[in-house]
This record gives C-alpha cells, sequence and structure tokens, in this order.
C-alpha cells in the first residue's frame, strides 16, 4: 500500500515535470520566435537607418550641387553685367530715347566733353522695370557699354555727382546687391575707426585683407622659419604669412635673443609675445594680426626658448595657445615640463603647434630610404598627454590615410612630417581643413589651421613706379612702342605742350598697369606651377623614391626660392616696410 502511494506520488510528480518540460520547451520556442522577430526588426531597422543615411547624402550632395547651380548662375549673371551701369535719378519722359537722355546726363552731369560722348558705343539702353501710374521717382536706366574702357571712363566720373540726386553705379544679381547692402555699414563702422575699407563686387577689403568675422573664423598658421635675423628673410616671411591669410602665427627658430623681439613687429603684426634663447638658436613667438581682438589671461615663457603658453580672452572665448620648438633629441622630461605647464590651464580648449622633431606615426609620418626608424620615448609620453588631455593630430583627423611631409633632411635622405597642430577634441568639429603647404623660404613647410577658408586677392588703390621694369628690355621697347603711338595720335598742331604732358602721363601710367599687371599674372602663375610641380614630385618621390625625382625637386625649389628672393628685393626697394 504505501509502495503504491509513493509511485502515485512519484507519477504525479513526473507528470508535473513533463508538464514543466513542455512549458519551458514552448517558452523557449517563444523566446527564440521572439529573437528572431527582434534580429528580423534589428535587421530591417538597420536596413532603414542605411536607407535614411543614404537619402540624408543624397539630399546632402543635391543641395551642395543645388548651391553650386545657384552660384554658376548668378556668376553667369554678374559677368552679363559686367559692362552694364545703373543711372538712378534721371527724369523720365512719355516719349524718351533712353540711349540719347543717358548721352545727355552725361555731358551735363558728368562732364566728359561731347566728342568722347558721341564716340560711346551701347549695345542696349533701357529703363528698368515696367512704369508704376502715380509714382513720381523716376525708373532707373541700365546702359550696356560696347567697351568695357568706356564704361569704366564713365564709372570713374561718378564722383562728380556727389550732394546730387544722381548716382551711377554698376549692376549685380539682387542677391549679390543684398549682400553689398550687408557690407556697406560694416565698411562705414570701419572706416570710421580709421580702418581702408573697399567693397569689390560682394567682398569687403579691409586694409588689403578680405574681410572675415573673426569671432567666427579665425585662421592659425605654425611654422619653423630657421631663422628671422636678417630684415630679408622677415619680409621674406610676412610676405608668406600675408599670402596665407594667417591671423595667429606660431612661429619657431626665430633666433632672436629678448633685447630685439621687437623687431618681428609689423604693422600688420603689432601684438608679439616671444620666449626666446639667443641669435643663434632656438626661440619661439606667437604674433597676433592687427584686426584681432584679444586680452591676455595668463603666460608662460620657457626660459631655453622652447615653448611659449598664452592663454587669452579670444574670439569670444577663452583659448591656450601654444608655440612648440621640441628638441632634436630624445628628451622625455621637456615633454614633462611642458604638458604639466598645460595642466593648469585645461579649462579652456587648446590649439597646440609646432616642431616636434619626431613623428607621431612612424609608419606614416617618416620616409626614408635608409629603411631605418627612430623610435623615440618622447613620442609614446606625447600620445600618452594626447589621450590625457583629450588632444587630437588635427591633419592626420582630415587626412587620415595620406603621406605629406614638412621636412627633407639632405643628410638623412628622408622625408617627415615633424610640425603639428594639436587641438582639443572639442575644437575638431568646428575645423574647416588643415593644410601643409609647399616648403618655401625656410626648410620647414608653414601649416594653416582653418575654419573658414577664403582665398581672394584684393585689388591696390595705391601706384609706384617699379623701377625694376627700367632694367626689363621687353618693358623698354614696351614703353617706346607705346610712347610713339601716342604722340602719333595726340601730337597734333594747337595742341599745348602741357597739355600733351599731362594727358601723356596718365595714358602711359595705365599702359605701364597694364604691363606690370600681366608680368606679375605671369611670375604667379609660375609659382603656382612650381609648387604644384614640388607637391606632384614629393608625392611621387614617396611611391617611387628615384634619385632623378629628388633631383628635380632640389631645382624645382631652387627655381621657386630665386622667384621669391626676387620678389623679396623688389619690396624692399619699393617698399618702406618697416620692422621696428
Amino acid at each position: 500500500m504505501a509502495i503504491d502511494k509513493r509511485l502515485s506520488s512519484f507519477d504525479a510528480r513526473l507528470s508535473l515535470v513533463e508538464i514543466l518540460h513542455r512549458e519551458f520547451k514552448s517558452l523557449r520556442e517563444s523566446l527564440e520566435f521572439s529573437q528572431q522577430q527582434v534580429e528580423t526588426l534589428a535587421a530591417e531597422n538597420a536596413s532603414l537607418r542605411d536607407s535614411v543615411k543614404s537619402l540624408t547624402e543624397n539630399v546632402t550632395h543635391l543641395n551642395e550641387e543645388n548651391k553650386k547651380i545657384k552660384e554658376t548662375v548668378i556668376d553667369l549673371q554678374a559677368r552679363s553685367m559686367r559692362d552694364n551701369l545703373v543711372f538712378s535719378g534721371i527724369p523720365e519722359s512719355a516719349e524718351e530715347d533712353a540711349e540719347a537722355t543717358v548721352k545727355s546726363f552725361i555731358k551735363t552731369y558728368l562732364k566728359l566733353p561731347e566728342d568722347t560722348v558721341e564716340n560711346i558705343c551701347f549695345e542696349r539702353v533701357h529703363r528698368l522695370g515696367a512704369k508704376k501710374p502715380g509714382t513720381p521717382r523716376p525708373r532707373p536706366i541700365v546702359a550696356k557699354f560696347g567697351y568695357f574702357k568706356q564704361k569704366e571712363q564713365v564709372k570713374s566720373r561718378g564722383r562728380e555727382l556727389k550732394g546730387t540726386d544722381f548716382s551711377v553705379n554698376d549692376q549685380f544679381p539682387k542677391e549679390i546687391l543684398e549682400l553689398r547692402k550687408v557690407l556697406f555699414p560694416i565698411r562705414r563702422s570701419l572706416i570710421q575707426k580709421g580702418s581702408r575699407a573697399v567693397i569689390a563686387v560682394d567682398r569687403l577689403y579691409v586694409d588689403g585683407r578680405l574681410y572675415r568675422d573673426l569671432s567666427t573664423t579665425p585662421r592659425f598658421v605654425t611654422w619653423n622659419v630657421n631663422g628671422a635675423g636678417s630684415r630679408e628673410k622677415r619680409l621674406k616671411i610676412f610676405s608668406q604669412l600675408k599670402k596665407l591669410q594667417a591671423d595667429v602665427v606660431l612661429l619657431q627658430e626665430t633666433h632672436r635673443p629678448a633685447t630685439t623681439t621687437d623687431e618681428l613687429k609689423t604693422t600688420e603684426f603689432p601684438n608679439v609675445f616671444s620666449a626666446c634663447y639667443n641669435s643663434r638658436q632656438r626661440g619661439v613667438a606667437i604674433l597676433i594680426h592687427k584686426n584681432v581682438n584679444f586680452t591676455v589671461l595668463n603666460t608662460v615663457i620657457d626660459p631655453e626658448g622652447r615653448f611659449l603658453i598664452l592663454k587669452l580672452s579670444i574670439f569670444n572665448e577663452k583659448l591656450c595657445i601654444v608655440s612648440v620648438y621640441g628638441p632634436n633629441v630624445d628628451d622625455p622630461s621637456f615633454f614633462h615640463v611642458l604638458f604639466t605647464a598645460l595642466s593648469e590651464h585645461l579649462d579652456c580648449a587648446l590649439v597646440l603647434g609646432g616642431d616636434l622633431n619626431f613623428g607621431l606615426n612612424k609608419e606614416m609620418d617618416r620616409l626614408s630610404t635608409a629603411g631605418t626608424q627612430r623610435n623615440w620615448e618622447s613620442t609614446n609620453i606625447v600620445k600618452q598627454y594626447m589621450s590625457d588631455y583629450g588632444l587630437c593630430d588635427a591633419w592626420r583627423s582630415f587626412h587620415p590615410n595620406s603621406r605629406e611631409y614638412t621636412f627633407f633632411s639632405h643628410v638623412h635622405h628622408s622625408y617627415s612630417r615633424l610640425d603639428y597642430f594639436l587641438v582639443s577634441s572639442s575644437l575638431l568639429s568646428d575645423i574647416s581643413d588643415t593644410v601643409i603647404h609647399p616648403t618655401a623660404v625656410s626648410d620647414h613647410a608653414p601649416i594653416s589651421l582653418t575654419l573658414v577658408n577664403k582665398k581672394a586677392t584684393p585689388p591696390s588703390k595705391n601706384w609706384r613706379f617699379n623701377t625694376s621694369l627700367l632694367k626689363d628690355e621687353d618693358f623698354i621697347k614696351y614703353f617706346k612702342k607705346e610712347w610713339a603711338l601716342y604722340l602719333d595720335y595726340n601730337d597734333l598742331p594747337g595742341t599745348s605742350a602741357s597739355v600733351l604732358w599731362e594727358a601723356g602721363k596718365a595714358v602711359m601710367r595705365g599702359r605701364i598697369i597694364s604691363f606690370s599687371s600681366h608680368k606679375k599674372k605671369r611670375e604667379n602663375k609660375c609659382i603656382q606651377e612650381l609648387e604644384e610641380t614640388i607637391k606632384s614630385l614629393e608625392e611621387a618621390y614617396v611611391s617611387f623614391q628615384e634619385q632623378e625625382m629628388l633631383n628635380k625637386i632640389r631645382q624645382a625649389k631652387l627655381e621657386l626660392n630665386e622667384i621669391i628672393n626676387k620678389k623679396t628685393r623688389l619690396k624692399m626697394k619699393l617698399t618702406s616696410f618697416l620692422i621696428i
């Protein structure tokens, strides 16, 4: 009886186990099904995410294409209006001849000689828009000139209209007009502050530099200049910095003792901060352009002339700027000292630029025919501090797979990227690009770090005769020919000698400007071609490492430096450039 009860109890428990097993199996199958559903949904979600990403990229691409098309259309409109002038304020009559009205206006108000006016060739002249009943204000007249020089001649007489209700202006597309409306108040404010401000189409130039809102668009340049002792060398340096449109400059190897640091000051860069050593070694500096507003919060100057820390209130925020020249031997203690000094200034973003004297990535940052690589302890120390302080290599972040170098060692026949911008990771999203520029003037290449990259060559309002042209045989022949032509057409009976001379000076000035402009374009094109040649040859040398390529690189650099030296010597003669 007891055995039967136990067997019955065992059977009941066994049945319960079987029931639990079935339920567990069902639950497991349900979980597996749910897992499959989750995986399916995850795959669908990933697919949707990829589709959204693809669509977003397509929209971005289409927006960029649309922007380019709009810019092209505006550019075409501006080009089609290049020979147009808009005459405003001229009274309007019912049956007027617009061309005759404009010619009469030019004679009467712009005071051009009658024979000059009659020779003006118009392609089309008309009033702008439809006439609105009851509107007393006359519609502007648009005149398209047949010859650009005639248009410029009429436009130049616009000063005669000062204080009247009339005006003569270039015609622009409405998009450019809107930009000009924004720029005019800025120009007026800058002129009141004593700056020379000029609007050219849709761009504003201040003291010869393209206007940028420096609170949002600063440009940094770091450069080992290999000495700045002579006036000629400094002039070359500042010519390059002007070309690079630098706002904040970090220099290394200035080779200036403390008593001569003011020699680095110029009218463009009056704000100079230095850590000096002697006239043959080391020395770093930070230069800030005159248009940049800033307040110095703190400075740390290395007595050995290897680093300078400048903490500023600049560009509407606190920023720590550091110029560094690292030892050319493995010296971990130097970098411990440097980063320990920096540890007290980590409450703001950091921009560290300079020559570390080693590459951070021995595989990517050095190319040597010898096949040997330096393995310095300093490299690992700097990388560790970069990780601790949240710093990144700005150039490598934008060019992860590129091989470009800032220094060539003739002794070791090796290329190296020794010069860096190490920046706070928080700044990385604000950088538009960072560029290693061609090597010229120094044995190191300058590097720029840019938030907004705008390049333009502003026009100059002042003219001085380039006396070096007197040694140019082509110019002498050109001048004699043009002067003879001028006399043939203008030295007529009844023409006074004084009028002939004064008019001749104006005409020949225009001819000289034309010749000089053409010559300058040729020289600039030659410089650009040489820089591109050097860059392409260096890229080819990275791949093939042939001695012939190395010889071509040296020859191209010699030719480039010869042109730069020639331009520098000319500037030293022509300008009153003084480094105080």
